[in-house]
């Protein structure tokens, strides 16, 4: 007999019910919390560097701005 088909019981109306294995249950638990927070470490690990891209480019933009400022006032 195949693994599905023990794990399936036919009920009185003809269906099949499938038996529940609980060590599964808390396996499936822990992956799916694993896999959520390597989602979330991932997430805020990139929006962290794009902050950090856009504070970066705008510290290099108001700095040009400064220099061009002082230059055309020394002029």
């Amino acid at each position: 007999m195949s693994k599905r088909k023990r794990n399936e019981v036919a009920s009185e109306d003809g269906t099949y019910v499938t038996k529940k294995n609980p060590k599964m249950n808390i396996v499936a638990f822990i992956l799916c919390v694993l896999i959520a927070t390597i989602i979330w470490l991932y997430a805020t690990n990139t929006d962290q560097k794009d902050r950090e891209e856009e504070r970066t480019e705008q510290g290099s933009s108001s700095v040009q701005a400064m220099t061009e400022t002082s230059c055309e006032a020394s002029l």
